[in-house]
């Protein structure tokens, strides 16, 4: 086991086969999803509804997710 690694300032692994992956972060998830951004979200608070009159206001053909 040499002690140079790939990955500085990282401990060198016991097992020269483990190459652990990084998780992505975007786990898609429709239903939180549409609790967070969706259109009835947006319409239960002020500030929600002032980012729908703007996204009408430029138009947009989609509002909220």
């Amino acid at each position: 086991m040499s002690g140079c690694s790939r990955h500085p300032g990282r401990a060198p692994s016991l097992d020269p086969e483990e190459e652990l992956e990084v998780k992505r972060t975007f786990q898609p998830n429709v239903r939180k999803r549409a609790k967070n951004h969706g259109f009835r979200h947006r319409m239960s608070t002020r500030a929600g509804r002032a980012i729908l009159r703007n996204r009408r206001l430029k138009g947009r053909a989609k509002l909220s997710a």
